[in-house]
């Protein structure tokens, strides 16, 4: 019975319309869902998602009101190469055991539910096991595991990129002004610069910059081509106590063609280089600057996601 009704379920979701969304998002009902492979505990997921979309537009961890909305996650994680085989966090807690579980953007009550035999249990943050063919499981809030932000959209429509924590002004890139950044931005050159000390993947953390300033603008992880750049990144780096002893993604990649590195941003091959010695290796197909060696340049695995690491945005002119 319960594989029948989810399975009408999954009738359902296909029939109904969904909204247009941006570029990596899927669309079902009035929401947008983006499946985020990296792994984070409870709290700094809740957080992601939240700091992608202003307060105003609901960005948060995914909240499932209905049987077709489960069926809907289930077939988009089940899609996923990477997440199909993971636990993934909803936005469920019951941080406060007196009121009992609750979604964590809306503070209401779960009116329905899809727990596993036995649950809940003890566990203050739930999420979908994939062990339990996605049904719900409840766990200590500070394990690390895969995530899906949602939004809702608004009349159908998607909401629009943002600057970081909002900013009246925009930046120039005229030669006769100087550049003005958004706020958290740090300008250089003709770019702006924002530093994140949260461990993403490679492919995670190019959608998070992509996301955070309006489509006018070219955002991107940071491509590093020249020494000065170079130079200027490492400054900030060592200048930061926040940023300190983190690797950093940059754009760089040679996933079209072995042995051929480019910048995402453009596909051009790099003129310039500052591999550490012995780079690159083999050993990845992705590069970040690398702590230990002076932030020097290091391929490594695009999904790999070490505890202490971090990522650059680069915006230019449009």
């Amino acid at each position: 019975m319960e594989k029948i009704a989810l399975c009408l379920a999954l009738c359902v979701y296909v029939a109904s319309g969904a909204p247009w969304c941006p570029q990596g998002f899927v669309g079902y009902g009035n929401s947008c869902y983006y499946l985020v492979a990296s792994r984070l505990n409870w709290f700094d997921a809740d957080q992601f998602c939240t700091y992608l979309r202003p307060k105003e537009y609901s960005m948060h961890l995914v909240t499932v009101e209905d049987s077709a909305e489960q069926a809907f996650l289930l077939n988009e994680i089940k899609k996923d190469g990477v997440i199909r085989e993971r636990d993934v966090w909803l936005g469920a807690s019951q941080i406060d055991k007196k009121r009992g579980w609750r979604w964590a953007p809306t503070q209401k009550s779960l009116s329905y539910s899809y727990w596993a035999s036995g649950e809940p249990g003890y566990g203050k943050c739930a999420y979908l096991s994939w062990w339990s063919n996605y049904k719900w499981v409840n766990t200590d809030c500070h394990s690390a595991k895969s995530f899906i932000c949602e939004y809702n959209t608004v009349n159908g429509l998607p909401v629009s990129p943002i600057w970081p924590r909002t900013t009246t002004s925009r930046y120039r890139t005229s030669t006769s002004r100087p550049v003005r950044c958004p706020e958290g931005f740090v300008p250089f050159g003709r770019s702006c610069y924002y530093f994140v000390p949260t461990s993403l993947n490679w492919f995670d953390a190019d959608q998070f910059c992509t996301m955070l300033v309006p489509l006018t603008y070219h955002v991107h992880l940071v491509s590093v081509e020249s020494r000065e750049e170079s130079d200027f990144l490492y400054n900030h780096l060592v200048n930061d106590k926040d940023l300190r002893k983190r690797q950093f993604w940059t754009s760089g990649n040679q996933l079209n063609k072995r042995g051929t590195w480019q910048w995402a941003r453009n596909n051009h091959v790099m003129s310039y280089t500052n591999w550490a010695p012995r780079e690159p290796n083999g050993s990845g197909y992705c590069l970040q600057l690398w702590y230990d060696k002076h932030y020097q340049w290091d391929d490594v695995e695009c999904d790999s996601t070490p505890k202490r690491h971090g990522f650059i945005c680069e915006v230019e002119s449009a």
